[in-house]
């Protein structure tokens, strides 16, 4: 059975999705990775999203969040800094990560687009600028990010309103807003409820009812 057939008998997937109707492929593949969050066993039935490709399954899981986030700005485009330090090398984790999110360029969080942007930095005052320049929505976190630069990104996401997101689910227990961790093979959307509130993120309880809080 494939994942698409998979979420055509789970009617759960249509809570998950509630924002969009149209459901093309990446919009399917999405409320599918939500599926999964939500205790539906999925991930059995499709080991190719969950396990071959995990950078794509939490970008899924990221979009999906922002729908739920009653504090959205009115822009027409929701901008996202992909964050990753620029003295490191960092190339082929970067080429990874863009090739992902442009699987679903075309995929829009209730009715905005979504825009990406490098957002490579060298120290904590330069990311402060880059991310203010940039006038970013959210920051999502490459693996290369340290954790000793956390207590930095805290501040300009805390200062600036910006929604984080990190690719290592530990960060988030460091203060990153949210991330995904894998527990016995199924994903688990961590949430870390300080530094969304520090950032004026107002995710609904529906989803956070399925997530692992940390504070």
């Amino acid at each position: 059975m494939n994942l698409v057939a998979t979420c055509a008998i789970q009617k759960k997937v249509i809570f998950f999705w509630h924002t969009t109707s149209k459901g093309t492929m990446s919009q399917r593949l999405t409320a599918c990775a939500v599926c999964a969050v939500a205790g539906v066993a999925l991930l059995a039935a499709a080991p190719a999203v969950a396990q071959s490709d995990p950078l794509e399954l939490r970008i899924m899981i990221f979009f999906k969040i922002m729908t739920y986030d009653g504090n959205l700005p009115a822009d027409d485009a929701l901008r996202v800094g992909i964050v990753y330090p620029a003295a490191k090398k960092t190339d082929d984790e970067l080429a990874a990560v863009e090739r992902a999110f442009d699987k679903f360029a075309s995929m829009t969080v209730k009715g905005r687009k979504i825009e990406v942007v490098r957002l490579g930095y060298r120290s904590a005052g330069e990311l402060e600028s880059l991310a203010k320049s940039k006038k970013l929505y959210a920051l999502f976190l490459m693996n290369a990010v340290p954790a000793s630069d956390v207590g930095a990104l805290k501040k300009i996401s805390a200062v600036q309103q910006l929604f984080t997101f990190a690719v290592e689910p530990e960060l988030v227990k460091a203060g990153i807003g949210a991330g995904v961790a894998v527990v016995d093979r199924k994903p688990q959307i961590v949430v870390n409820l300080t530094a969304m509130d520090a950032a004026g993120r107002k995710i609904d309880t529906a989803l956070l009812k399925l997530c692992q809080i940390v504070r």
